[in-house]
């Protein structure tokens, strides 16, 4: 086996399986809907069945090993197949091959306690396949130990295997799918309780970069990154910058707490996931998401992009 990507159909699975397609380094996308999902980054791209909260599905990756072949991402569409070249760009050439690195890319189920599950399952990966590095996707915030996905953190680190944690900041990728989509394209606004407080949003094509590193890298990480991005917005700010770039005005509409946990129900967030969002965006609003760092160019040699550079990649997404 070579690099299992779990939340297989999620924003930075996806991306990372054209990187690590770019780069002929084995994969399999690992998903509740496997290789039937409409969601998969091109046709036929290597996948399988994977519940994190039903262990009978956590042999399929390994049953169906057969399937890590790296695969043509002919059907990638202009956007992403631009974006990504650009995102790999400046890939150091001596990771351009296959990788003998056998990692899992760790991304917590949208249910209110993944900790356990995920603990079984790398228990799981490392006794009966001897899997030795781990990648998990994070939230910018989260601490080794603390809420959410910390435990599992902590686990890595005390049961001595490779790892890497990418504590992630905003999506950019949030106002152009399910969060924010339809009242930008339908009602021209943006709901949040994050008031006034500025955020660093990033994008799932820098997370995609630095977690393939974190994955194929000769030298085990062992760290913690902040992925962030190159500039500190308000969602006003946001707001205008998709004005000018849509040729007609978006608003910051703001709510409360829980009109925020109600509005991110409405487009269909389980609500234990829309009460820890609308928690995070008050903290946000608090200040607590300003952050600059250099983590994105110190893991890959490139900064990451800048909101107006996103945009550019964006083009016809709220037509």
């Amino acid at each position: 086996m070579a690099i299992l990507l779990t939340a297989g159909t999620g924003k930075t699975s996806r991306r990372l399986s054209h990187i690590l397609s770019s780069n002929n380094v084995p994969f399999l996308l690992a998903s509740r809907e496997g290789a039937s999902s409409s969601k998969l980054p091109w046709p036929d791209a290597p996948a399988t069945t994977f519940d994190w909260t039903d262990e009978s599905t956590w042999e399929n990756p390994f049953r169906d090993a057969e399937k890590l072949a790296t695969k043509s991402s002919s059907a990638v569409n202009t956007v992403d197949k631009t974006a990504l070249e650009s995102s790999i760009s400046n890939t150091d050439t001596a990771l351009k091959r296959n990788s003998p690195t056998n990692a899992v890319y760790l991304v917590a189920a949208s249910v209110q306690e993944p900790v356990q599950p995920m603990k079984r399952f790398i228990d799981f990966c490392v006794d009966k396949y001897g899997i030795k590095r781990f990648v998990l996707l994070a939230g910018q915030g989260i601490e080794k130990g603390g809420v959410h996905v910390g435990p599992v953190w902590a686990y890595l680190e005390e049961t001595g295997l490779e790892f890497a944690v990418l504590r992630a900041t905003w999506f950019m990728d949030n106002f152009c799918d399910q969060k924010h989509h339809a009242s930008i394209k339908h009602e021209g606004k943006i709901y949040s309780a994050v008031a006034d407080g500025k955020i660093p949003f990033t994008n799932s094509y820098d997370i995609a970069r630095v977690a393939y590193h974190g994955l194929v890298d000769e030298k085990a990480p062992n760290a913690a990154w902040n992925i962030v991005g190159r500039e500190l917005l308000t969602h006003d700010e946001v707001a205008r910058k998709l004005s000018a770039f849509l040729g007609r005005t978006i608003v910051h509409e703001r709510l409360t707490e829980e009109q925020s946990v109600q509005q991110q129900m409405k487009v269909g967030l389980p609500e234990a996931v829309a009460k820890m969002l609308a928690g995070m965006e008050v903290c946000c609003a608090k200040g607590m998401a300003e952050v600059l760092t250099e983590d994105v160019k110190h893991v890959t040699g490139k900064g990451p992009l800048s909101f107006d550079e996103w945009l550019q990649y964006q083009k016809g997404a709220w037509d």
